[in-house]
């Protein structure tokens, strides 16, 4: 794929990496309507030099750093987010990257799927905040008793990632997904 980029999460920048590199892909939600965040953080034509400079990537939203910081956790070098790696005002760029979808998501070694906020600002539970649903304990009698985390499906069913077309093709092309909820993080291959 022609003007493939990824950032490399280390050095806090965008790279053109080699043909074989593995990468980690995020999903996520930009929010209702895209406002100045997006401008501010978007790759466009003007910004792709400065942005290619170790360190230039700062102060990100929430989703993005967390979403770095998960892959540094993991040993992985390289994330792909839409924001950072399609030139947001090159058309023609940004055609050739969305008709590649389905090879960038299945090229993953893994897709994190932020499915816990409804903006690109909210961080992803358990990573940079608390989860918001805790798994209850108890002693009852001598007895510990927990409660029983919500059905995954159910969870999933009731976010904002889950309604949008673009996080649904991203999930059925990815082969391995690393999902954060509000109460759990899930593993799916």
């Amino acid at each position: 794929l022609s003007d493939f980029r990824v950032i490399d999460v280390r050095k806090r920048r965008i790279v053109e990496p080699r043909e074989d590199c593995r990468f980690v892909a995020l999903s996520y939600v930009w929010g209702a309507r895209p406002g100045p965040e997006v401008k501010r953080h978007a790759l466009c034509k003007a910004r792709i030099t400065e942005l290619q400079q170790e360190g230039s990537l700062k102060s990100l939203p929430r989703t993005i750093e967390d979403a770095m910081s998960i892959c540094k956790r993991l040993g992985e070098e390289y994330l792909w987010v839409d924001l950072l790696c399609i030139v947001q005002d090159d058309q023609e760029n940004k055609q050739r990257q969305i008709n590649s979808m389905a090879w960038i998501f299945s090229s993953t070694v893994l897709t994190i799927i932020s499915a816990c906020g409804n903006t690109m600002g909210c961080p992803i539970a358990g990573v940079s905040q608390d989860r918001q649903l805790l798994q209850q304990q108890t002693d009852f009698s001598g007895l510990q008793v927990t409660s029983i985390l919500p059905d995954f499906d159910e969870l999933i069913s009731k976010t904002v990632w889950h309604t949008r077309g673009w996080t649904y093709q991203e999930a059925v092309f990815s082969r391995r997904k690393l999902f954060f909820t509000a109460a759990e993080a899930w593993f799916e291959c």
